[in-house]
C-alpha cells in the first residue's frame, strides 16, 4: 500500500477504538466499491456517522529521481441526517471528538501512525469546513500531516 493509504487506515483505526467517539456511530471505509451509497445507507441508519477522506498530497519533496509526498491533508467528514438522528450527540458534537482524538497523534513511539508520519497530526490552520446540502449536515474536521521518509530496509 502508498503511504496514504496506510495514513488512512491507522486514523480509521485510531477513530474505530473504544471510547474514541462520544457514541458509537459507523465509519465508512475508503474501499467501498459504491461510496457515495455507503455514505448515504451509514448516515440513514443512524442519523450520523464518519468518512476518513484519503489524504490530498500537498507537497512533494524536491530535487530527487522519485515522487516522495513530505505533506499531506488529512479530512474527516462527519455526515448527519438531522430528521433522522436519534443519537444523543449531533455532528458538531463529533468535531470535538475527532478533533480531540486525532490532534497531536502518535502521543507515543512505536505506533503504526508514528512509522508513517514525521510529526504528529496537527489541525490545520482552518480546522473546520461546513459543506452546504439542504438535506444533510457536513463538516470536514482538516488536519495536515507530515509523512516520514522510511528508506526500505
Amino acid at each position: 500500500m502508498s503511504a496514504s493509504a496506510d495514513l488512512q487506515e491507522a486514523i480509521e483505526e485510531l477513530l474505530s477504538a473504544p471510547n474514541a467517539m462520544r457514541v458509537p456511530v459507523p465509519l465508512v471505509k475508503r474501499r467501498e466499491k459504491d461510496l457515495a451509497n455507503a455514505i448515504e445507507a451509514a448516515a440513514a441508519n443512524q442519523g450520523l456517522c464518519i468518512f476518513v477522506m484519503p489524504p490530498l498530497p500537498t507537497s512533494a519533496l524536491q530535487n530527487n529521481p522519485f515522487v516522495f509526498f513530505d505533506k499531506a491533508e488529512l479530512r474527516v467528514r462527519i455526515v448527519e441526517r438531522p430528521a433522522m438522528n436519534a443519537l444523543p450527540a449531533d455532528a458538531y458534537d463529533l468535531v470535538d471528538d475527532v478533533a480531540n482524538a486525532l490532534h497531536w497523534q502518535p502521543r507515543e513511539s512505536g505506533t503504526k501512525l508514528g512509522a508513517i508520519l514525521a510529526y504528529p497530526l496537527q489541525l490545520s490552520a482552518r480546522p473546520t469546513q461546513m459543506v452546504e446540502d439542504p438535506a444533510t449536515r457536513i463538516i470536514d474536521v482538516i488536519f495536515d500531516a507530515v509523512y516520514g521518509f522510511q528508506p526500505p530496509s
